[in-house]
């Protein structure tokens, strides 16, 4: 439960956090669910500030006379609020290019660093989130074995600030270890000569989450500063996440199955653009049933269906001869998407019956 707040003073709006999907056709990504932790909760109390939650992220809010002054009081650059971010729909992934599921990665934000892109500001450093902004997460009472420990090997926190070794560092059994119990909540990173690997320590998680973020509250770059003229700054960023490309694979039966199925080629038209098709295969269904395949030659970015006047078509050619009727096909399913090991493709597919 969030904390209750006064609203005998004027509200600012101090910080805007936004997703985008360009899967959905309006652009904005609903997916996502933001919770403050229970120590940013008693935070937020403290320097009044009013989190508001949002179909496609959330707002602070703050009074501005009051957080100045707080601020100016409490200035420790590692004072930040925590946000869990949590995936409420479980097809994300399938429509959506990042990797396929790992219950002990979270990707991570922070306002240290930003990327502008356009008119937007985003809270990452790439385009789109990508997998570099993925890190394990562990809590306080584990420890990490360091597999090639050197001499200059050294641990860093978000701000690459470099932690005395007698911090973190210890032995057991002849092996080098990362202890975590002295290291506050955040994001660290092990580095050792070229190579490095980054992770989030965190005190208490409940349920595995999609993503954390990191809202420092001082010492940040001057564009992230919170202040202009000693007016709140609205900082308003963006998570953006790009859709998935998917081979398109159609397995075509047919529906009487007493008369055998011939194919030699097919034209698939999609709101007429046609999309190059490799010829059909004569395939047996792991139920045993014999069907034609067909994919796509080239990947082709999901898209959300939220009219009928999607029109995909199919034209067959038999005994040399192209059939005059065209045949309306399904345009495939998020629910159908999957990877393949064999092939390293994803593919969207579909059974049609004809």
């Amino acid at each position: 439960m969030y904390q209750r707040v006064n609203l005998g003073f004027k509200w600012d709006k101090l910080i805007s956090i936004k997703c985008q999907n360009n899967f959905y056709r309006d652009g904005q990504g609903r997916d996502f669910e933001f919770m403050p932790t229970n120590k940013t909760q008693i935070i937020m109390k403290n320097y009044n500030l009013f989190f508001k939650q949002e179909s496609n992220g959330f707002s602070l809010f703050c009074n501005t006379e009051r957080f100045k002054k707080i601020l100016d009081i409490k200035k420790s650059p590692d004072q930040k609020l925590i946000f869990l971010i949590k995936n409420k729909n479980n097809y994300l992934l399938n429509y959506t290019d990042l990797s396929f599921s790992d219950n002990n990665k979270m990707y991570y934000f922070n306002n240290l660093k930003t990327l502008k892109n356009g008119s937007n500001v985003l809270i990452h450093d790439k385009e789109y989130v990508n997998e570099t902004q993925a890190l394990r997460i562990y809590n306080k009472y584990q420890s990490i074995r360091l597999d090639n420990f050197i001499k200059s090997t050294k641990l860093v926190d978000a701000r690459q600030k470099d932690l005395k070794n007698d911090l973190w560092l210890q032995e057991v059994e002849e092996n080098q270890m990362v202890k975590l119990q002295n290291l506050s909540e955040g994001k660290y990173s092990i580095l050792n000569g070229k190579s490095s690997e980054s992770f989030y320590v965190i005190d208490y998680m409940k349920e595995p989450m999609w993503g954390i973020m990191d809202l420092f509250l001082n010492d940040l770059p001057k564009e992230n500063n919170f202040f202009l003229n000693g007016e709140i700054d609205l900082k308003e960023y963006i998570i953006n996440l790009n859709a998935r490309k998917t081979f398109w694979k159609y397995f075509i039966l047919s529906e009487n199955k007493t008369i055998e199925l011939k194919l030699e080629d097919v034209k698939v038209n999609y709101n007429g653009k046609d999309i190059d098709f490799t010829k059909p295969i004569k395939v047996t269904l792991s139920n045993g049933e014999t069907a034609f395949a067909i994919e796509s030659k080239e990947s082709i970015e999901l898209k959300e269906v939220v009219n009928v006047s999607d029109k995909l078509e199919m034209k067959i050619k038999n005994n040399s001869k192209w059939l005059s009727k065209t045949v309306k096909i399904p345009k495939p399913k998020i629910k159908s998407v999957k990877p393949d090991r064999e092939s390293n493709k994803i593919y969207s597919t579909t059974y049609i019956y004809l």
